[in-house]
């Protein structure tokens, strides 16, 4: 058994409803399996990092944050809220350690 680090972007009202659309998409996608080297395999984590207010270079800082995590924990997808966007939805950024 391994691990592989991933990020997926999703956008939503809230962080779970974001990271249920991902796992669902990564299910259809991958499959059930438990070591498909996706968002699947691991549990919502929590907010590492938050912007108000959406931009694009938030998405570049971001990284860095995550790359100074050392990508976060294995089986776990922490995140970092990007900022608002359009009709109070926020654009979030998750990362950690897939099983594979």
């Amino acid at each position: 058994m391994g691990a592989c680090n991933f990020s997926n972007m999703a956008t939503a009202k809230n962080a779970g409803e974001a990271f249920d659309n991902l796992v669902e998409d990564a299910v259809y996608e991958y499959g059930h399996s438990g070591y498909n080297g996706t968002i699947s395999t691991c549990c919502l984590g929590r907010c590492t990092l938050s912007f108000k207010k959406f931009d694009k270079a938030n998405i570049d800082s971001a990284y860095k944050h995550i790359e100074d995590m050392d990508w976060g924990n294995k089986w776990t997808a922490d995140y970092v809220d990007l900022g608002t966007v359009d009709n109070g939805n926020h654009k979030y950024l998750f990362y950690g350690w897939a099983s594979c």
